[in-house]
């Protein structure tokens, strides 16, 4: 295990941000190095030495969500996904109601408050204490409701949502519902293989540490029957290589969502990066995480002065903590000057996201920190 992290490159510093964007590992360097020699020695033939690298990115991804490879589909990121799959969804006069809630990341939420009214009806469940409960969810979900969105965890407070519920009851009643797993692919064990959502995206720059610019789309195969594609791109083929366009045949798996000719470089990455996430083990990765956040909830909790935001209850929490303090801005300049990696979001408080590769010497330092500094 020492070996598997000491393969990380970490900023000088405590980083902590690993919700925001994980970190480097040096297999990952040689990687980049390999790309472009492929492409500085082989031009337009380096194409035989990068595509198989869309197949291993979603080998890789349903090795560690106990999927299949061809339930998965390359995205550059989670906006886009979100907006394919929304196209594909049936319009239907009788079934308007789109279902989410106000702890959903911004970008997400851009969305369907753009969607044209005449088509949708956006219904927003609001949260009380950064959560929702459980029946908020399944007293909203009836015959009228086309879609459901929502979040693994929350970016805010990394408060978990109650996903199994939520999904068992949008199959009961034949709604479609699509699971944001940013926030928990790469801390949190997830199962897709006996997962009752229709779709789930995600993205590999956060607890992956692959980079930006590969992301993906999940399905269930049975949903796949429902929805007519309304975009489409070569790769979104049946035989990419066909150049006919008197025999259009679209993929009949998850592959359907792909669009133009791909990013190599962030697949190349991601791969090497779950790789090794993979070896060590994500549910090690979430106990190592869990320990830390425990420690510093009972160090935090001591001090008056703070409010914690994220749950106390592990099982309701993600890999995050966040608190908030009398002066959030003043208190994150000193951590910066401090070098210490953390981040805040407005509405909430300081982000904090420890990683397999942070040390028990890295926590005890910024518990140190934090203890020097006065209001």
């Amino acid at each position: 295990m020492h070996t598997l992290l000491n393969q990380f490159l970490k900023p000088n510093g405590l980083y902590f941000l690993n919700h925001s964007m994980g970190c480097l590992n040096k297999n990952q360097e040689s990687v980049k190095e390999q790309y472009f020699n492929t492409w500085k020695n082989y031009g337009g033939k380096s194409w035989n030495e990068w595509l198989p690298y869309l197949d291993i990115f979603h080998k890789k991804l349903a090795e560690i969500t106990f999927s299949k490879p061809i339930h998965f589909c390359f995205q550059g990121n989670n906006s886009l996904a979100l907006l394919k799959i929304i196209q594909t969804i049936p319009k239907d006069k009788k079934r308007k109601k789109i279902i989410i809630s106000d702890l959903e990341y911004p970008s997400m939420q851009f969305i369907f408050n753009f969607l044209p009214k005449e088509y949708y009806d956006l219904t927003l469940i609001k949260s009380k204490n950064g959560r929702t409960e459980k029946e908020q969810w399944l007293e909203k979900i009836d015959d009228n409701t086309l879609l459901l969105f929502v979040s693994h965890v929350t970016y805010g407070n990394s408060f978990k949502h109650p996903i199994d519920e939520i999904a068992k009851k949008c199959k009961e009643l034949d709604v479609i519902s699509i699971l944001d797993l940013a926030q928990s692919i790469g801390i949190i064990p997830i199962n897709l293989g006996k997962s009752n959502f229709d779709f789930a995206i995600g993205s590999c720059v956060k607890w992956l540490c692959g980079g930006t610019g590969a992301g993906f789309i999940w399905s269930n195969e049975n949903v796949l029957r429902k929805i007519q594609p309304t975009a489409f791109g070569w790769f979104g083929m049946e035989n990419i290589f066909a150049e006919n366009i008197n025999e259009f045949k679209l993929s009949t798996n998850t592959k359907q969502f792909m669009d133009g000719t791909p990013c190599i470089l962030p697949l190349m990455l991601a791969v090497e990066s779950i790789k090794l996430l993979s070896e060590i083990g994500i549910e090690n990765i979430l106990l190592k995480n869990q320990e830390y956040i425990s420690n510093l909830y009972d160090f935090i909790e001591k001090n008056t002065e703070f409010k914690i935001l994220s749950p106390k209850n592990n099982e309701e929490r993600g890999g995050t903590f966040v608190f908030t303090t009398p002066n959030d801005e003043k208190f994150l300049n000193y951590l910066n000057q401090e070098k210490v990696f953390v981040d805040k979001k407005n509405n909430f408080g300081i982000r904090f996201s420890p990683h397999i590769y942070n040390t028990w010497e890295e926590i005890n330092k910024f518990k140190e920190i934090v203890e020097n500094f006065k209001f």
